[in-house]
């Protein structure tokens, strides 16, 4: 069993001397066949590890700085991995076969490795870190460039947003200045942010359209405001001018100064109608004017009222006094004595002034009508002896005295005046004015008037009275 197994490591050890070398012979010199050495061949051991440390001696660790050392570090990097697997290689090889030698010398193969896999390692180590930092750099470069674009985009959004807000705020005085600024900064802000200006375009045009909308309904508002304004002072206007003249309809003669008092507190209380004033003042000179002629025809018609109560009451005062001295005969035909106070007597019966002036015709005729019934009773019992007529004469006074008229029961009696006849309005507003406006109107024996209005074609109207 021991021989077949040296024979198999013999064969792989001339295989493994016809193997050409992983290293160029220039650098690690002649490749020694590992496989034929024995235990006491020492001298070869350190042939081999003179090799491995000449290789290390001939490729320093190389610090990677640049692309182009990278490169170089890399094929030295290669190049000490073939110097080192080499013998790592041909040590498991033999490993597997030598259970006798393995405790000898896989120590010293692994030895040998390691003189340059530690370098391997070291080499290695400044290529990860040029790796990493270059890897770490690009990591750098591309976040750089994230929060670059970011921090771009970002101010490009603030930007609009606080023309946003500075729009929102704007008012109808400063719109105008306002939206100049803002324009003035969008100008100045143009192609300041390298590729991502389009962002900046979008976000200029939405803000010149806010722009125009804001402008629009402030203008609109702006309007519809001063139209609301101008519609309030017109209304005030208005409702001042219909309350002056309805106090001024309503005032009688009586209130006069009162109503006075109220049209001043209205029309001269302080307001300010703004381009409306002139037309105020205007309408109030107007209804000052109005209201000085209403006082004038009040009092003018006052006056006239006066005047006519008066002239009235003298034409009643006439009317009785005519009456008086009509009856006046009358009572005289009777035997009635009138004395300086214008009361009449027969005998005892009584007839005043008053009731003389103020007794209607029927009520004068009927006392006129007793006293002479009186008289004819008299007359009658004249041959009796003077007691009985004495006696007589009593009870025949007691009816007189039950016809007796007082103030209470007078009915005055108007006489009839001819005025004349008529054919136009003219001519019965002329008769007309003469008379105190509560006078009654009779047609015939009916008292009040139907009055209707004929139109005649092309010709004067008619008024018709109808009982």
């Amino acid at each position: 069993m021991a021989k077949a197994i040296k024979k198999q490591a013999q064969a792989a050890g001339s295989e493994a001397a016809e193997e050409k070398p992983n290293v160029q012979p220039a650098a690690v010199g002649k490749s020694v066949n590992i496989l034929a050495i024995k235990e006491d061949q020492v001298a070869k051991w350190k042939e081999i590890e003179k090799q491995q440390k000449d290789l290390v001696k001939k490729t320093p660790i190389i610090e990677v700085v640049t692309k182009d050392n990278y490169e170089a570090a890399k094929k030295q990097r290669t190049l000490l991995l073939g110097a080192s697997t080499k013998y790592e290689n041909e040590g498991k090889t033999i490993k597997s076969f030598l259970n006798t030698l393995k405790n000898n010398l896989w120590q010293k193969f692994t030895d040998v490795a390691k003189i340059t896999r530690d370098h391997y390692e070291k080499q290695q180590a400044a290529i990860t870190t040029y790796e990493a930092a270059v890897q770490a750099e690009k990591e750098r470069k591309i976040k750089e460039a994230q929060e670059r674009e970011e921090r771009i985009k970002k101010s490009i959004t603030d930007q609009e947003e606080k023309w946003r807000a500075e729009i929102d705020s704007m008012t109808v005085e400063t719109m105008g200045k306002e939206s100049e600024r803002i324009y003035a900064e969008i100008v100045s802000l143009q192609d300041t942010f390298e590729e991502f200006e389009i962002f900046f375009d979008i976000a200029t045009d939405n803000t010149k359209d806010r722009i125009d909308v804001k402008m629009a309904a402030l203008k609109k508002a702006e309007m519809e405001a001063d139209q609301k304004r101008k519609e309030t002072h017109v209304a005030k206007i208005q409702s001042i001018q219909n309350q002056v003249l309805n106090s001024i309809m309503d005032a009688t003669f009586d209130k006069i100064e009162t109503v006075n008092d109220e049209i001043l507190l209205v029309l001269d209380a302080e307001n300010d109608f703004e381009e409306y004033q002139d037309s105020f003042e205007s309408t109030k000179a107007d209804l000052k004017q109005r209201w000085g002629n209403k006082v004038a025809e009040l009092s003018a018609a006052a006056k006239k009222a006066e005047e006519d109560a008066k002239r009235d009451k003298e034409l009643e005062e006439l009317r009785k006094e005519k009456r008086y001295n009509e009856r006046l005969p009358k009572l005289k035909a009777i035997d009635v004595v009138i004395d300086e106070n214008g009361d009449g007597s027969w005998q005892d019966v009584i007839y005043t002034k008053q009731h003389i002036l103020d007794d209607p015709d029927d009520v004068f005729d009927e006392t006129i009508l007793n006293i002479k019934r009186q008289q004819e009773a008299k007359l009658t019992q004249s041959g009796s002896n003077l007691a009985e007529a004495s006696a007589e004469e009593k009870p025949q006074s007691e009816p007189a005295a039950e016809n007796q008229i007082t103030i209470d029961e007078v009915i005055a009696k108007e006489t009839r005046t001819e005025l004349g006849r008529v054919t136009t309005v003219a001519e019965l507003i002329d008769i007309l004015q003469d008379y105190p406006s509560n006078t009654k109107i009779k047609f015939g024996d009916s008292e009040g008037l139907a009055i209707s209005y004929e139109d005649k074609a092309g010709e004067a109207g008619v008024i018709v009275f109808e009982a």
